[in-house]
């Protein structure tokens, strides 16, 4: 192998490796993963995990490396898909058109309401 065919390995492992994290990123600030496949997402975990395995046989390190990052990332997006999806099925009253973040902002601001109208009535109740 020459170096040139070596550096467009490391090239393509790198990008390989980042490819995933803008989404990652999004998901972490937003946590809304309503519109991705668990499926997908499981299905992909299992291909990185073949070529990490291929790749160590093979020895072709660049191959392992992006599949490794690849690995940890959409590990993430699969712990964020089950946690939303654990978190819908344990507060099925909520709006599923929203995501968790939107759903508990409005809690908060439906009990700082009740807390102000309670706070209300006590003062007029006094006078």
């Amino acid at each position: 192998m020459t170096v040139f065919t070596q550096i467009l390995g490391y090239v393509g492992a790198a990008l390989i490796s980042i490819a995933f994290l803008p989404q990652t990123y999004k998901l972490i600030k937003t946590k809304d993963t309503k519109g991705l496949s668990l499926t997908c997402y499981l299905i992909y975990h299992l291909g990185l995990t073949f070529f990490i395995i291929y790749g160590s046989f093979s020895h072709n390190w660049p191959l392992v490396a992006a599949n490794a990052v690849g690995w940890v990332i959409n590990l993430i997006l699969l712990a964020l898909i089950c946690y939303n999806l654990y978190q819908a099925k344990k507060h099925p009253q909520e709006n599923p058109k929203k995501s968790w973040k939107e759903n508990v902002k409005e809690k908060m601001q439906a009990r700082k309401e009740q807390k102000e109208a309670k706070e209300n009535s006590e003062e007029q109740d006094n006078d």
